[in-house]
This record gives C-alpha cells, sequence and structure tokens, in this order.
C-alpha cells in the first residue's frame, strides 16, 4: 500500500534495475488556491519488512531513477538524489552548463541531453552526456546536424535495467494532440556510440506521440 489511505496522487512509478527497490511519488490532492503540494518520494525494499524510506523534492518533479546505491528525482532539466537511508535526503545534481534534459538515471550516474558549445567543430546539434557518479562528464552519442532535423528530441526515453541501450522520440509535444508527422523512435547503443531509427509507433496520419516507454530484457 502507499503510504497514505486517500487524498493522494501516485504516480511515476519505478524500481532499481536489479527490482529490490520500487519507488514512486506521493502528492497530496490540494485545491487550486493552496499553491503547489508537497512532493513526496517513497521507495520502499521488497523484502516487505523494512519500512518505507521517503523524502519531499522540489514541485515539479516528473520521474525516479537509480543511480548506483542513490534515489534520483528528476525534473526535466535538473535532478537531485538521495543516499538509500532513512529519511531520504536530497540535494541537487550538478549537471552541464547547457543541459536541454536530463534523460534517465543509469548506474554509473546521469544521462542528460545538451547542447554541445557554439564552437564545437563536429557541428553537433544536440548529444547524449553521462554525468558519472564520480563528477565525470563524457559524451556518449552526438547527433550531427546534417543528418538530424528537426524536431528536436523530448523528454521521453527508457533505458534498459544494464544502462547499455536508450530509447528516444524525436517529435514535438507543443500541444495535446501533437505538430506535424507522428513522431520517431531512435534506439541508442551507448557502449558502441551507434544509433538506429526505429520508426514510428502507429500510422504517420494520426500524429502518434509517445507518453511513456520502457526497455525490458536484452
Amino acid at each position: 500500500p502507499v503510504s497514505a489511505a486517500s487524498g493522494v496522487t501516485v504516480h511515476a512509478l519505478s524500481a532499481s534495475s536489479d527490482g529490490k527497490w520500487p519507488a514512486w511519488l506521493e502528492e497530496p490532492k490540494t485545491a487550486a488556491d493552496q499553491g503547489a503540494p508537497t512532493t513526496t518520494v517513497v521507495v520502499r525494499s521488497t523484502d516487505a519488512v523494512s519500512p518505507p524510506l521517503t523524502g519531499n523534492v522540489q514541485p515539479g518533479v516528473e520521474r525516479i531513477g537509480f543511480a548506483g546505491d542513490r534515489v534520483v528525482a528528476i525534473d526535466y532539466d535538473q535532478a537531485e538524489s538521495s543516499p538509500l537511508s532513512s529519511p531520504l535526503n536530497f540535494a541537487k545534481l550538478a549537471t552541464p552548463a547547457i543541459t536541454l534534459v536530463v534523460l534517465n538515471a543509469v548506474s554509473s550516474g546521469l544521462l542528460v541531453l545538451t547542447s554541445p558549445p557554439s564552437n564545437d567543430a563536429r557541428s553537433l546539434t544536440q548529444q547524449v552526456t553521462l554525468v558519472g557518479s564520480n563528477g565525470s562528464v563524457v559524451t556518449v552519442h552526438g547527433f550531427p546536424s546534417q543528418s538530424f532535423a528537426e524536431p528536436a528530441l523530448t523528454s521521453t526515453n527508457a533505458v534498459t535495467p544494464a544502462g547499455d541501450e536508450l530509447l528516444l522520440e524525436q517529435g514535438d509535444h507543443t500541444d495535446f494532440c501533437g505538430v506535424g508527422p507522428s513522431s520517431d523512435t531512435l534506439l541508442v547503443d551507448l557502449p558502441d556510440d551507434a544509433m538506429r531509427p526505429l520508426g514510428h509507433p502507429g500510422t504517420a496520419a494520426q500524429q502518434w506521440r509517445l507518453q511513456s516507454a520502457t526497455l525490458a530484457g536484452s
């Protein structure tokens, strides 16, 4: 059960790659004039005995991930993390200066979508960067401008449990129905720095968009 019996919205269900730590976000249902609700991260152990770990995060957090022995709360282009101990105590994570989107947490750190400096000789429009738990910053895949047209990548993504493949959505979410053709999906093999298009879900005429995605297995 969730930590409160009623009056709470539960969303962003997630789990560690080994399946031992399910987690979710809880927000009390409040009236519009009461301001932003308090967002609480709840992490439980699958041993069904240990009490849940809880801690508050900044309003706007959309997703939860795990980086090693830390739980990560992601708010579009920002992230904060906490050790898996009670109570959860979140601190903001440092990201590159031109971070467009924090994509996901993996065992070795954070995958973020960045814009390279304007003087970058490789002429990349966007790049996937791994921000390591030790503070290292490594570009793991770049999208050359000559082969990567608009629309840009969105924040919708998925990572395999092993953290070696990344699914990205290329599309436009600026209105509820989407603008332009259906979104395309791209699969990036991170160790080999290789990308292959997977096409779009549904038919192009119906303007399909991804709300969420999951990668399982290998």
